[in-house]
């Protein structure tokens, strides 16, 4: 396991502070000049053969996943994981390795650097690509350029029409869009008030910064009438949406960075399982996300499973927990109890306790989920503590090369719960989403849960619901006595602590402590500073059981191999949903 370290992307562990660049370079094709000699006898000549290009086996490629909370056509309309799909409709300033996940310019900035103040970030931006519509470049929006970047940012921000995650720009990066300076067309300079050696990553691929066009834009009238038509500088062009089914795109041929093989994208939205087994296997659907436990049918069936290149997401429990008021507003956090049991960190510990691990790696996920330390601290990077991990992993091994963060003890959990108050348990709702990109098994990992915790005395009401609906409970701030099972992809530290701090838009954790320390791990550029500050978090992460950290999980998908050569990419965060213009095709 401690061999995983520093092998994953900088871009997901760390601030990219370095400029890339990358140069064009070129030769001229030699032209013959010289006329081969007549024959000396006239002879029938026969006319070369066309070469028929290679015909696709299954020109429409159809993808089935459970729908994600929106169905948007505009990043604006949501947070990151629920416009997972609108990756293939854009480009974005920093681009991520497919496969490695390695930040680099291969999108639409060709390099960045950032001062010695840490607050002042150059973009050198590519030239001459082109805004795609109806699977070609648009004769009308013929260029990115930098004005579309300072237009995306606005758009973003909530600054042209209203937009769900504009705190998320605001507050969050604490810049506006007139901190944008436009040297040139392709040339643009950020200014920031605090330092945000994190930058690259939140305009990266792995974020929702995909780029939009301002003349477009204004010529369609905004945003209401850009969502009905979306159009970006992707690999693929938007076709339609229809709720709860589908959403279709055509490919764009040629694009400036990769041409996808087929010529059209469907995803499918299908919130059942054995529905989306069903589509692999007749073959109305070629790449399906299937959990673990029925993969077997599949392979059975002559399918395919195929596995993410990279770690791609994290299980953990939230457990929420508010100051009396909300600080953006001043107004009393709805059901704020100040008695709520799961305040109390010996409670946190006794869930933490109640929680058989090894059981739902084995039963759920076949062994294949590594540890997880404590939360947004996964065990290959450098800050990793062994002590956050002191119990048995998988392997037999502990601390960072494999441990748990706690152990399997039911009777630990019962004398906690005691300790604290509540020696015949309390009542706790417990939520989990099941359409979270990539992890269909969440519902039934809760299940298991809520039947553990049962048995330290706890009165769980399990509520499986969609994930907008716990979206809009975070921003509403009434998670008040629940606690709820999600997935996340690995952030920065400093961007991952974003969503817990007090003045955060969605917070669900407002510890003064927490925005003390985020103030000042933003005002220093000291990388040994910043490691010990890192290492800070995770002491108070795992002292207070702030959270419940359950495994980390490499994203599996059934493939259909009579049509889908390879999906070898990484699929962080979303699951299935993006990369199909690197999707290998299988021709007759």
């Amino acid at each position: 396991m401690r061999g995983l370290r520093g092998r994953l992307p900088a871009a997901l562990g760390a601030a990219l502070a370095l400029a890339l660049f990358i140069a064009a370079c070129g030769g001229g094709d030699a032209t013959p000049t010289d006329t081969p000699a007549p024959r000396a006898t006239a002879a029938p000549t026969s006319t070369p053969a066309m070469v028929a290009e290679p015909e696709l086996v299954a020109p429409r490629l159809l993808v089935t996943m459970p729908a994600p909370s929106g169905q948007v056509t505009c990043h604006c309309e949501t947070f990151q994981s629920a416009s997972g799909h609108l990756h293939n409709l854009h480009d974005y300033m920093v681009g991520l390795d497919p496969v490695t996940g390695e930040a680099g310019p291969t999108h639409l900035a060709l390099s960045w650097e950032v001062d010695s103040t840490g607050k002042i970030w150059n973009f050198k931006l590519r030239e001459g690509v082109p805004f795609y519509q109806d699977g070609q470049a648009s004769p009308k929006y013929a260029e990115f350029t930098a004005k579309d970047v300072v237009h995306t940012w606005e758009v973003m921000a909530g600054m042209k029409g209203e937009s769900t995650p504009p705190g998320n720009w605001t507050v969050m990066m604490d810049s506006a869009a007139d901190g944008w300076h436009i040297v040139n067309d392709h040339e643009i300079v950020l200014t920031h008030k605090l330092i945000e050696l994190e930058l690259p990553f939140r305009l990266s691929e792995e974020w929702t910064f995909g780029l939009l066009s301002l003349d477009y834009w204004d010529d369609v009238g905004g945003m209401e009438a850009y969502k009905k038509a979306p159009m970006g500088t992707g690999a693929f062009s938007f076709v339609e949406k229809v709720v709860n089914e589908h959403i279709l795109y055509k490919a764009n041929k040629p694009h400036w960075r990769k041409t996808p093989e087929f010529d059209e994208l469907q995803l499918l939205w299908v919130p059942e399982s054995a529905t989306r087994v069903a589509q692999l296997i007749s073959g109305e659907a070629h790449i399906a996300e299937i959990p673990r436990d029925l993969q077997d049918e599949i392979i059975a069936r002559g399918m395919k499973v195929q596995r993410s290149t990279l770690p791609s997401f994290h299980l953990w429990i939230r457990i929420p927990y508010y100051q009396p008021t909300i600080f953006t507003t001043g107004e009393p956090t709805p059901n704020y109890d100040e008695n709520d049991p799961i305040r109390n960190p010996l409670v946190r510990h006794a869930l933490n306790v109640a929680i058989d691990r090894d059981l739902i790696n084995d039963q759920f996920f076949r062994g294949g989920g590594m540890p997880n330390p404590v939360d947004f601290f996964p065990p290959w990077r450098s800050d990793c503590k062994d002590e956050w991990a002191p119990y048995p992993g998988p392997g037999g091994e502990t601390g960072c090369a494999g441990g748990w963060p706690y152990p399997y003890d039911p009777e630990m959990g019962r004398r906690l719960l005691a300790d604290a108050g509540y020696p015949n348990g309390f009542d706790l709702v417990f939520y989990t989403a099941p359409n979270l990109g990539g992890t269909p098994e969440l519902p039934d990992v809760a299940e298991a849960i809520t039947g553990m915790w049962e048995t330290i005395g706890i009165n769980v009401d399990l509520q499986v619901v969609q994930a907008d609906v716990l979206r809009s409970q975070q921003t509403a701030r009434s998670w008040t006595g629940s606690v709820n099972l999600v997935r996340y992809s690995l952030d920065p530290i400093s961007m991952a602590v974003s969503f817990l701090w007090r003045e955060a838009p969605r917070s669900f954790i407002e510890h003064e402590s927490l925005t003390e320390w985020k103030k000042a791990y933003d005002r220093s550029l000291d990388p040994d500073f910043r490691f010990r500050e890192s290492q800070r978090l995770g002491d108070w992460f795992h002292n207070e059981h702030v959270t419940a950290p359950l495994l980390w999980l490499f994203a599996e998908v059934g493939i259909n191999p009579n049509v889908v050569a390879d999906y070898g990419v990484n699929m962080l965060h979303f699951g299935p949903v993006r990369y199909h213009e690197y999707t290998k095709a299988v021709y007759k």
